[in-house]
């Protein structure tokens, strides 16, 4: 019973660190922006989208921004 423990606790700390491509796709003052994230953790990548978002908001209030995952073509 141990072992079936272990093996699933490493099995989740690989899951949490899982690395992947993002793309944060906005929209500010009408046009579409796009900011490509390789090899990020997702909760690193959305703080990233996030952080872009909010330079965004400074010309356009309004701006949005929406992490993806996979980058875009």
């Amino acid at each position: 019973m141990k072992k079936v423990f272990a093996i699933a606790a490493i099995g989740g700390l690989f899951l949490a660190s899982c690395k992947g491509d993002y793309h944060c796709h906005c929209m500010a003052g009408g046009v579409e922006v796009e900011e490509a994230y390789e090899n990020y953790k997702k909760d690193d990548a959305q703080t990233a989208c996030d952080a872009y978002l909010t330079q965004l908001q400074i010309g356009d209030p309004n701006a949005t921004c929406e992490l993806e995952d996979g980058l875009a073509d």
